[in-house]
């Protein structure tokens, strides 16, 4: 992980060798949410849980916030603000449980962006 925080490096080594309860189907999307993004993120220092105690017009995270996008109303997991800009959004997925199908969406992501 060259130089990552130690948090971040250790929740990425959990994620990329996970349990046998987190491939069997029993894992949902929440859990991957409560148990990597939200340390994930928290690690990099992004106040995922509030605790600041800032006022939603102010807070850096916001769950599953509704938005319009090309005209149609989505709710990403989380919207991430530096002030009251959006920064990006970032939406939690069952982990596959594959090794192979993941690098088959690595290699997609891959050549999407090449061009």
């Amino acid at each position: 992980m060259g130089n990552a925080p130690k948090a971040v490096a250790d929740i990425v080594d959990r994620f990329r060798n996970p349990s046998d309860f987190c491939c069997s189907g029993q894992h949902k999307e929440t859990d991957l949410r409560n148990e990597f993004l939200d340390p994930f993120f928290e690690a990099l220092g992004w106040d995922v849980s509030n605790k600041a105690g800032l006022t939603e017009v102010f807070k850096p995270v916001i769950h599953e916030e509704s938005i319009k996008i090309a005209g149609a109303t989505t709710a990403p997991d989380c919207t991430f603000r530096i002030g009251v800009r959006r920064v990006f959004f970032a939406e939690a997925r069952k982990h596959a449980g594959h090794r192979t199908q993941e690098r088959g969406v690595l290699r997609v992501s891959r050549t999407t962006h090449a061009d």
